[in-house]
């Protein structure tokens, strides 16, 4: 009977290891934020953003950014791509996601055009959310 017991528990812990690890699908390769292709990429999202009527798209700062898968890239018009996300760089903790003024989280998807010269950064995809 004891043996039973004793093999139900690594049974249990070998299974719930297995589970309680991370899925390898799931994580996001996370890029260096200093790294001078990333900073251009993100320094043409904040312009093109500062544009923007709403004072909440001004507002916004990258914190996370990640490479671009290369086969979703356009064909002949960009050499890389980058999905910075972002979101609004003060306290929205008080503030109600119900109200005009509520804060908002976007996912900016950014590519470099070759057919420019010099090739820059533009915005061809933004996501966002209260």
């Amino acid at each position: 009977m004891s043996y039973l017991k004793l093999s139900l528990v690594i049974v249990l812990l070998v299974c719930g290891y297995g589970l309680g690890r991370p899925n390898e699908a799931d994580k996001e390769e996370r890029l260096d934020m200093n790294d001078p292709d990333v900073q251009e990429a993100i320094e043409a999202a904040v312009n093109e953003l500062s544009k923007h009527s709403d004072a909440r798209f001004r507002r916004l700062r990258a914190w996370a950014v990640k490479k671009v898968d290369p086969a979703d890239l356009e064909p002949n018009e960009s050499s890389s791509g980058y999905e910075i996300k972002m979101r609004e760089l003060r306290d929205c903790s008080k503030i109600k996601q119900t109200s005009p003024g509520a804060c908002i989280q976007c996912n900016v998807f950014v590519y470099k055009k070759t057919t420019d010269k010099p090739p820059k950064y533009t915005i061809t995809k933004m996501n966002c959310v209260l």
